[in-house]
């Protein structure tokens, strides 16, 4: 009976420890990349504001590569990255599986204000999942928001 009393905690506790990962923990996708896959904003003035943005991912892996609709926005804080709260606003992101074939580059627009509201001044990037038929990576783009004004962070910068 002591074991199975046991056991039963153990089961609630390892629930309880699910429920603590929720939107805005730490993430780390650093080590997911994949050489050759690139985000980078629009060069066109307006394309990157604190309500969105349009980006160009690249992808000259040698790879065909799959994603999905859904992307992350995602804050610096102290010297680590993490996921935005999403508010509840009804928005849906579809899951269809989609192709971004070698050697190509398409272009994406993503409006955040109705998913995260407009983005207060901080450092943040967008983050998109994509992957071939052997594991997933994260491609990024960083940018900053200062006085309402959005900026793609370079590598200079």
């Amino acid at each position: 009976m002591l074991a199975a009393g046991m056991i039963l905690c153990l089961s609630f506790s390892m629930i309880g420890c699910g429920n603590q990962l929720k939107k805005g923990s730490a993430v780390h996708l650093e080590d997911s990349s994949l050489e050759g896959l690139t985000m980078s904003f629009a060069e066109d003035a307006g394309l990157l504001t604190p309500d969105g943005a349009t980006v160009l991912v690249e992808n000259t892996s040698g790879s065909d590569l799959s994603y999905s609709q859904d992307y992350a926005v995602q804050v610096l804080q102290n010297g680590t990255w993490y996921d935005l709260k999403q508010k509840d606003s009804g928005s849906v992101i579809t899951g269809e599986l989609l192709w971004l074939s070698d050697g190509c580059t398409d272009t994406y627009e993503f409006g955040w204000k109705d998913l995260y509201g407009t983005l207060s001044d901080g450092t943040y990037r967008i983050a998109k999942n994509y992957a071939d038929f052997t594991a997933a990576y994260w491609v990024t783009a960083e940018f900053t928001v200062e006085n309402g004004t959005a900026t793609p962070v370079t590598d200079g910068q």
